[in-house]
């Protein structure tokens, strides 16, 4: 199960750097705690803290703002289902 969420997550995955060679629980590790950058299926975009995902592919993010039509407003802890997710990206 942990493999099928980080192939997912991968898919949505934009890299910044050369870790697409590890195996999926070292990826989702290495994330951990990272700022992401995430664009959902109706435009919004959030910032925030990766914290984790569940067995759906949903990402949870701390400290988090959320960007939508020029306008942002931050939100604290939020949970983005999987099937939401368009983009994921992992900034250093």
């Amino acid at each position: 199960m942990l493999k099928d969420i980080s192939q997912k997550l991968r898919s949505m995955y934009q890299p910044t750097d050369l870790n697409m060679q590890k195996e999926p629980r070292q990826l989702l590790e290495s994330w951990l705690n990272k700022s992401v950058r995430i664009e959902v299926s109706d435009g919004r975009v959030f910032f925030g803290d990766f914290m984790c995902t569940d067995h759906e592919g949903s990402a949870i993010l701390a400290n988090t703002t959320e960007w939508n039509q020029g306008r942002n407003r931050n939100v604290s802890m939020v949970v983005i289902p999987g099937k939401h997710i368009k983009k994921f990206s992992v900034h250093a």
